[in-house]
């Protein structure tokens, strides 16, 4: 509604009398020449095209960074137009020509809070007064998504390479979002896909997590070559990308992706628990308890810990470590003076074990 009536007033539509000191219009000519059904983005995007091409242009490279913007972002793009001008869009002068100065960043963004495009959001950032304005910016970049993606992909590596590590960190999912569409093998940028992901994984953003995951992937080196040029890189991804699927319910993905960890030769017993914890949650969770203790029996018998499978000899040393336990007791004191576990694997075999024991009642209930 603030859109249609702004657009009036620039038109001529809507006018204020002093002499009678109101608002005066013709309902009539309005009805007339104006499409009061339209929507937002298209009565925005009319109003753009009528912008200065300076302020057109900071409305477009504000877009491509979000619905909350810092200023620190806004200040990185605008240095940066007249570069991604020319680069994407064409913009070229003619030899000899005086090309246009650039606006300082509190000019423009002072036209764009005049405007009604962008408000204040404390004292370092700016936000769309409405997402529909935002979406008729990302418009007015082209008529197709290349435009869109080469600017953002533009836009990503020169944050990525200007904003200090703390800032990065800060802008990591605004970053990861730019730079979403490249396509090409670059480590850097993998590896900024893999922060992103474990980042979203611990905030339980289980779905960007996966896109951040799969997207760091696909820049990894193809094939094997991936563990064998970057390792703990490719493990980190395989892994987010092992648990989102398997919070998604991503079936297929799940399995492609533990798999790529678990038949790994390169992967020790230790790489590979988190991929098979996510496989035992998965199996428990899916009413498949055999096949679950089965897989638990089997990470335990490749940590060293195994258990016999005759019922009479789980009986005799059943026994015997009762008999040894009521023996001699250990005391609270004794106890509570044991150093904490810091042995890798016996660790290893009680997280499994932990993990076991629902699966364990279940088995106990059903037989």
């Amino acid at each position: 509604l603030l859109q249609y009536l702004i657009m009036l007033k620039e038109e001529s539509f809507l006018k204020f009398n002093l002499g009678l000191f109101c608002w005066r219009w013709d309902l009539q000519r309005i009805e007339d020449e104006t499409a009061v059904t339209q929507n937002v983005v298209n009565i925005v995007s009319a109003r753009l095209v009528k912008l200065s091409p300076q302020l057109l242009r900071f409305l477009q490279l504000a877009s491509c960074l979000g619905s909350l913007v810092h200023n620190r972002l806004l200040a990185v793009a605008w240095e940066n137009g007249t570069v991604l001008g020319r680069s994407v869009f064409g913009d070229g002068r003619a030899q000899g020509a005086v090309e246009e100065p650039r606006q300082p960043l509190e000019k423009v963004l002072e036209l764009a809070r005049q405007g009604n495009f962008l408000e204040a959001h404390g004292a370092d950032a700016h936000q769309w007064l409405h997402d529909k304005i935002q979406e008729a910016a990302v418009s007015s970049i082209g008529p197709d998504d290349d435009k869109v993606d080469k600017l953002k992909c533009q836009l990503g590596f020169i944050l990525l390479h200007q904003l200090t590590e703390e800032e990065l960190d800060r802008e990591l999912f605004v970053v990861a979002n730019l730079l979403a569409s490249f396509r090409g093998a670059a480590l850097a940028t993998s590896d900024l896909f893999r922060r992103a992901a474990e980042k979203a994984k611990s905030v339980a953003g289980f779905q960007s997590a996966f896109r951040y995951a799969t997207a760091g992937i696909a820049l990894l080196p193809a094939g094997n070559s991936c563990w064998e040029k970057c390792f703990e890189q490719s493990l980190a991804l395989y892994s987010v990308a092992t648990e989102a699927s398997g919070f998604l319910g991503r079936v297929d993905d799940l399995m492609h992706y533990s798999s790529a960890i678990l038949d790994q030769p390169k992967c020790s017993i230790f790489d590979k628990l988190h991929a098979y914890f996510v496989l035992l949650e998965y199996l428990q969770n899916n009413g498949r308890a055999q096949e679950a203790l089965d897989l638990g029996l089997q990470i335990l018998a490749n940590l060293g810990c195994t258990f016999p499978r005759n019922p009479v000899v789980q009986v005799v040393k059943t026994m015997r470590a009762v008999r040894k336990f009521k023996k001699d007791p250990p005391t609270q004191a004794v106890l509570r003076q044991l150093p904490p576990m810091t042995d890798q694997n016996a660790l290893a075999i009680v997280k499994v074990i932990f993990r076991l024991q629902a699966t364990l009642y279940y088995l106990k209930q059903i037989f």
